[in-house]
């Protein structure tokens, strides 16, 4: 009887371990799985083109904002672009404008397909700032710039074949292979090119022949013989017959002994042609005045070989960390702040390496042509990962001893000194003007007027054997050099200027991680915008913070000296005395509130509907600042509003400003 009860027993215990087991199984598994997570790319711009294929050439899928974390499906062999997953299904992006996270070594490289269709000439191009001036040339998927052979076609000065004709004398020389700076399809059709002709001009025409274009260090090579390129390693597609004298670029070596060429052709295929078969192109003139060095970068989007252990690295391996001057022109300085002397002055656009960055978090200390320098970071596109730039805790002061002055003289047409988005003014004290920053150059005069009420753009500033020199052009007396003055706000255009009423401190709240101190007595500042109970102001050194609006009144009595200085309203200031605008001094805008777009580029074509193919309405420059009243249903054009009335303006060439879900979608169909 004893042993009828034990077998129940026996079975609930068997049962018991059984279920503990297959538990402890389960939650293993459970964990095990948790440690195969796809790898993110986290978009590092303030919006980032999702597109239908693996390059520029393909149409966009969506178009995400900053911040957005996308799973990673698969790479391009060229490990630039890679597959990720979106609301809007499957789609292709450049790791370079992103930050990788997450292990990338288990990442398939994938064939591509029919993915989509290129994007050839479909309401605007990239380098086209939306149909305009171009902003960069024309590049392949693998971000060489493309290049073209002339055929002799008229050169017209818009993508219409009733556009005004600048030459039809474009000379027809397939040894000479220029930059394709844009590319887009007119009302009918046609596919135009804009090119730009040495001594002729920048124009568009209706035909060329796209060519490889060798600059910088990379090589061009060229079919001796009919021969098959391979993918072995590379993708599984199926090898094709090369014909004689198709180009490529020799981007490497690859085959046990050596004996194939790594072959990039125009439109980016990568694959291996037998090194017999392919010789160094020659007989060819490349214009490659102001491009970018096109060699090929094997860190550039991941799966790059370690050249001295041969294995492939986990994650995607980015360039070094980097800004683009995000307006017309930026002066670059000694030191972090605006009041020390200028380095160099560079064109929006330019690419800076980041060297390190100010504890203030505002100024970066950058590496160009020019040597080193400091920028502030609110006129400057961040690439790259912010956490690996170093604090410079100890002041570093860039000598530029002999930079930009000629040795101490002053340039024909010098930049007016900049503080933060405004022209920093001086009133003068009655020193003697020279013609040089010495005491040993001419005196242009002792009659200098002494009347702090009177404020003068700063032209710009020297520092000789000690002496900090000061650039002005005083009516009635010239332009020279003096050794002091009074710095002083300078209120043009439409800024608003306030002084400050009461001893308040001044924060920094969501800004920066300084502490906050207190802003004295009749100190100056510009108000650039509201915060509650607070002005956000911006001091004259180009610090911005809050400040209670309680304790802010007007400054009156003073006459600001404006003519040929640029209107300084919503960061228009670029620190060149060539920009555009009247400005009437003391008027007062109030400034552009809810949605909006910055141009993110030199010039801007505002166009009367949404695509490259309409009418031009206006031409913004950089730094622009707009009002956003819609947006198209393909999320790529903005329905905008400015002084020119309304129009529409390319995604791709604007920094959003706002809240993007509540832009209404336009019907667009009536256009």
């Amino acid at each position: 009887m004893k042993a009828i009860f034990r077998v129940p027993i026996l079975l609930a215990i068997l049962v018991l371990v059984l279920g503990l087991l297959m538990g402890g199984a389960a939650s293993a598994s459970d964990q095990q799985q948790a440690t195969f997570q796809a790898p993110l790319l986290v978009v590092n711009t303030s919006f980032l083109n999702v597109r239908t294929g693996p390059g520029v050439q393909y149409t966009v899928l969506v178009t995400v904002v900053g911040g957005t974390e996308l799973p990673v499906l698969g790479r391009h062999a060229d490990n630039v672009w890679y597959q990720v997953n979106t609301d809007g299904g499957p789609g292709w992006v450049n790791v370079e404008f992103t930050l990788p996270r997450g292990d990338f070594s288990n990442i398939p490289i994938l064939e591509v397909g029919e993915t989509g269709a290129p994007n050839v000439g479909v309401g605007g191009n990239p380098g086209q700032g939306g149909g305009g001036a171009p902003a960069a040339p024309v590049t392949s998927g693998t971000g060489r710039v493309q290049g073209v052979s002339l055929i002799g076609r008229n050169l017209r000065a818009q993508p219409d074949w009733n556009a005004l004709i600048l030459s039809s004398a474009v000379p027809n020389d397939p040894n000479t292979i220029l930059p394709l700076l844009g590319i887009t399809t007119g009302s009918d059709g046609t596919i135009w090119y804009n090119v730009n002709v040495p001594n002729i001009g920048v124009g568009w025409m209706d035909g060329v022949v796209l060519r490889v274009l060798e600059c910088g260090s990379v090589t061009a090579g060229i079919v001796t013989q009919e021969t098959p390129i391979r993918f072995d390693g590379i993708s599984t597609r199926d090898s094709f017959l090369l014909s004689i004298n198709t180009e490529g670029y020799i981007v490497g070596f690859a085959g046990v002994n050596n004996e194939f060429y790594r072959f990039e052709l125009v439109d980016g295929t990568l694959g291996l042609v037998h090194t017999s078969a392919v010789a160094r192109r020659t007989g060819v003139t490349n214009v490659c005045t102001g491009l970018p060095n096109v060699a090929g970068n094997p860190g550039q989007g991941g799966g790059a070989v370690d050249a001295t252990t041969g294995t492939r690295t986990t994650v995607p391996q980015l360039a070094a960390n980097r800004v683009i001057v995000n307006t017309g022109f930026l002066n670059l300085r000694s030191g972090p702040g605006a009041g020390y002397s200028i380095v160099a002055t560079v064109a929006g656009g330019t690419e800076l390496i980041v060297l390190g960055r100010a504890t203030d978090n505002v100024w970066f200390l950058v590496q160009g042509d020019f040597g080193q320098g400091w920028l502030n970071s609110q006129f400057a596109l961040f690439r790259g990962d912010y956490s690996t730039v170093p604090v410079i805790t100890e002041l570093l002061i860039v000598d530029n001893s002999n930079a930009g002055q000629g040795g101490g003289v002053a340039a024909p047409n010098p930049s007016t000194v900049v503080s933060g988005r405004h022209v920093t003014g001086v009133s003068l004290i009655g020193r003697n003007m020279h013609q040089n920053p010495s005491y040993d150059s001419l005196i242009l005069s002792s009659a200098v007027p002494n009347d702090p009420n009177v404020i003068y753009p700063l032209l710009a500033t020297q520092e000789v054997a000690g002496t900090v020199w000061y650039l002005v052009d005083v009516p009635n007396v010239g332009r020279g050099w003096m050794d002091g003055v009074t710095l002083r706000i300078l209120q043009c255009g439409n800024d608003q200027v306030g002084i400050a009423i009461d001893q308040t401190p001044i924060t920094f709240d969501g800004i920066s991680n300084q502490q906050s101190f207190i802003i004295d007595f009749d100190t100056e500042f510009y108000i650039v915008g509201r915060r509650n109970e607070f002005a956000i102001i911006e001091l004259l050194d180009g610090t911005t913070g809050y400040f209670l609006a309680a304790s802010i009144g007007p400054r009156t009595g003073v006459t600001n000296i404006c003519t040929g200085v640029p209107t300084t309203v919503g960061g228009g200031t670029t620190g060149s005395t060539t920009g555009g605008g009247s400005t009437t001094g003391g008027g007062t805008v109030t400034p552009i509130t809810g949605n909006r777009v910055v141009v993110n580029t030199g010039n801007l074509n505002v166009r009367s509907g949404p695509s490259a193919a309409f009418s031009t309405v206006a031409t913004v420059p950089g730094g622009t600042e707009l009002a956003v009243i819609g947006r198209a249903p393909d999320g790529v054009w903005y329905y905008v509003e400015g002084s020119f009335g309304r129009g529409w303006v390319n995604n791709q060439f604007v920094l959003f400003r706002g809240d993007y879900a509540t832009v209404p979608v336009l019907d667009i169909t009536g256009n």
